[in-house]
């Protein structure tokens, strides 16, 4: 009985023990969180403390950052003369070629060009000594030489109107394959003669009414027959009849003629399109060569034709690289 006794009494005992013990461990750990917690926050404190007391970076408020919205390209023309070459030298002598005051542009300043721009010079009231430089240029820009370039939208600016979704044709291997294949020869001003049938047997003369009565610029007026290619005839005649639809022949002043064997302007090796009888010229004297073509509003322009006639399949000079805001060709047979 006694023994039962002390075993019930020990067994108590020893709850009330690991009771008490459970009770330390559970205290020990809430406190040593309360700890971790404190130190924590004290840490958070140092660190904000030592943060605040980094020395803060310095601003510059002289130093100006490249705007983000400006995409201007810096202009820098080249004094030109005897002896100087390359893209901006053929770029001049392309507006002279444009003056009627030389033929061929081939990049070299040599005295032909130099010549040339006496001429210009002379004409203009310029120091006639064949250089061209702040004044050569500042005149020729008055005339329609172009060295800034407007990417504006609005239908009064010189990019409009907008490129069609097609190309010119520029190299000759395309155009006779559209055309046909004929053998030339080429002579120092660039007239060509076409050796064999090819001209027999594809321009053919045809009737557009809409430019009867049109002034030739110093000739007699236009009679209405003209020649042309025979692929590309139905879409000039087409053309013409669209202009007269939406009452815009009264932006044609002058009829500057279509076929004519002979190469580009400028160049003595490469045939214009004009060698095929696939393009036109309308409003010279407002559109010359190497110059900006008229704007929309001033007389002699052409642009508002060009909408037209990219969907008839024709490509506008305007939107060359060498303006040619005079000039129109078939680029897509339809």
């Amino acid at each position: 009985m006694d023994l039962i006794i002390k075993k019930i009494l020990l067994f108590f005992q020893m709850f009330f023990m690991k009771k008490e013990s459970g009770g330390a461990v559970s205290k020990k750990v809430t406190s040593t969180s309360s700890k971790s917690k404190v130190s924590v926050k004290k840490e958070n404190s140092k660190s904000q403390t030592i943060k605040n007391l980094e020395p803060k970076k310095e601003v510059n408020l002289n130093k100006k950052e490249p705007s983000k919205t400006t995409n201007m390209d810096t202009i820098s023309l080249k004094v030109l003369r005897k002896g100087s070459d390359g893209p901006q030298v053929e770029q001049w002598q392309l507006f002279l070629v444009g003056q009627g005051l030389l033929k061929v542009a081939d990049g070299d300043f040599g005295q032909t060009t130099k010549d040339a721009t006496i001429e210009f010079q002379k004409r203009n009231g310029l120091t006639a000594d064949g250089v061209v430089g702040n004044s050569c240029y500042g005149k020729a820009m008055t005339l329609g030489f172009e060295v800034v370039q407007d990417t504006a939208l609005e239908k009064t600016s010189a990019y409009w109107p907008p490129k069609p979704d097609f190309d010119a044709v520029y190299n000759d291997e395309k155009r006779f394959e559209m055309f046909g294949k004929f053998e030339y020869t080429a002579d120092e001003q660039g007239t060509v003669t076409v050796i064999g049938t090819w001209k027999d047997e594809n321009i053919i003369t045809i009737d557009v009414p809409q430019l009867k009565g049109i002034d030739m610029f110093g000739k007699p007026k236009a009679s209405g027959s003209i020649y042309f290619h025979k692929k590309a005839a139905p879409q000039m005649q087409a053309l013409w009849a669209e202009w007269e639809k939406a009452g815009l022949l009264y932006l044609v002043k002058t009829w500057n003629g279509t076929y004519s064997p002979r190469c580009i302007r400028g160049s003595q090796t490469k045939l214009s399109n004009h060698a095929f009888g696939t393009a036109f010229d309308i409003n010279v004297k407002w559109n010359g060569l190497a110059k900006r073509p008229a704007l929309v509003g001033e007389e002699g322009s052409v642009r508002e034709l060009v909408e037209i006639a990219n969907k008839l399949g024709f490509y506008w000079g305007g939107h060359f690289s060498r303006k040619d805001g005079m000039h129109f060709e078939i680029a897509k047979l339809l």
